[in-house]
């Protein structure tokens, strides 16, 4: 889409003693079902992730995101060698 606002999900982190307990999951499903549900209208759901991030990457493709095979490396990305573009179909 041209321009359009769409929902983007942006900064997820977990601290260290509560990762591993299904939050983050929890949380990812949350922001999709405000974005298709709630707010309503969106054809998609947008990150970013470090593609180093495995466990990451493994979260949101499991949940249905598909990388948009954007890969940049946009001067915040700190570390990371390259960061990368996914989306989740809302309709």
């Amino acid at each position: 889409t041209g321009g359009e606002l769409q929902p983007y999900l942006c900064n997820l982190f977990v601290t260290p003693a509560w990762q591993r307990k299904s939050l983050a999951v929890s949380l990812v499903r949350a922001v999709v079902f405000l974005s298709g549900k709630v707010w309503r209208g969106f054809e998609g759901l947008y990150l970013h992730v470090d593609p180093t991030n495995e466990a990451a990457v493994k979260l949101y493709e499991k949940e249905g995101f598909k990388r948009c095979g954007k890969s940049w490396k946009p001067g915040w990305e700190g570390a990371a060698a390259s960061i990368s573009y996914y989306r989740l179909g809302l309709k």
